[in-house]
């Protein structure tokens, strides 16, 4: 059950939420006080079955600890069991993906033959960065745009889902990608009572220029997903919702993570706010020939 504490994108309910009904895996392995949790959404193609980390989800593996006094080769080889364990779970399945977590670094054990690793980038910052030094940290033009856009928009900090109904789906990307406004109901209803989502709007003239929902998962705040006017271009909109973000995982004593596919027009906007970029691996295994030969191209 998803509550304050706890990781909110590698919970049960999460995947139940945002996968097809009964089509999400969720596996837990043991291992001398380490534990490896891992889901997915199962999806049918033909004859061939595969598993993938589901739409709006940043990660679908993580491995924790118990022991924090384990020395480096010792979580290390709980690592390795707990990963090849995991693996001949899900030889049975024609494909499967897994989105590491950036401090999930081990990923040799799920690299043969059919499995590859990928690697990508998010932008994130860490939650002993004071909040004078983020705003210090910051490139002047886009300290400017927060000015102006304190100045000149209206800025809700607790939006409610009625006031963006008609908004939800202009963004083409988040359309295909599955977005709907009975997802978001979902998702709202689910987090919004536990404080673990925020949805932040600007407005200009009364018309809505930009919308942000941020999800709170474990100990970071994930900037999830932004919504745009694409008839209506309004300096600073964007900048003064990430620079409330960015204040509210201050104030929380959390990390802040720009979460989004890492695209050079967004990843610039991003280290303007002085962040950090960390690596994160996404592990493509093919069992299948079909799997191997589409994956080429």
């Amino acid at each position: 059950m998803i509550n304050q504490h706890t990781e909110v994108f590698l919970n049960q309910d999460w995947f139940n939420l945002v996968s097809k009904p009964n089509s999400s895996l969720f596996i837990e392995l043991s291992y001398k006080g380490s534990k490896l949790i891992a889901g997915f959404e199962q999806k049918q193609f033909g004859f061939l079955s595969y598993l993938k980390c589901p739409k709006f989800t940043p990660y679908n593996i993580s491995i924790n600890h118990i022991d924090d006094n384990s020395n480096e080769y010792s979580v290390y080889a709980k690592e390795v069991h707990l990963i090849n364990e995991l693996k001949q779970q899900l030889k049975k399945y024609n494909r499967f993906q897994i989105k590491c977590l950036p401090t999930l670094n081990i990923v040799s054990p799920f690299l043969d033959k059919h499995t590859k690793a990928y690697y990508y980038t998010t932008c994130f910052i860490n939650q002993s960065i004071p909040i004078e030094q983020c705003w210090n940290n910051m490139e002047s033009a886009t300290r400017n745009h927060i000015l102006y856009g304190e100045k000149n928009l209206a800025i809700e900090l607790n939006g409610t889902l009625e006031e963006v109904k008609s908004f939800i789906t202009v963004n083409s990307y988040y359309h295909r990608e599955g977005l709907s406004y009975e997802l978001l109901e979902l998702v709202f209803d689910a987090l919004k009572p536990l404080g673990l989502i925020k949805l932040f709007i600007a407005k200009k003239e009364n018309e809505l220029v930009s919308i942000a929902f941020l999800i709170k998962s474990g100990d970071v705040w994930y900037y999830w997903l932004n919504i745009n006017n694409q008839d209506i271009k309004s300096r600073g909109s964007n900048a003064v919702l990430i620079w409330e973000g960015i204040k509210l995982a201050k104030l929380q004593n959390c990390h802040f993570n720009f979460d989004g596919s890492i695209v050079p027009h967004l990843e610039q906007v991003f280290k303007s706010f002085g962040s950090k970029n960390l690596a994160y691996c996404n592990i493509i295994s093919n069992q299948h020939l079909f799997f191997k030969l589409i994956s080429k191209y």
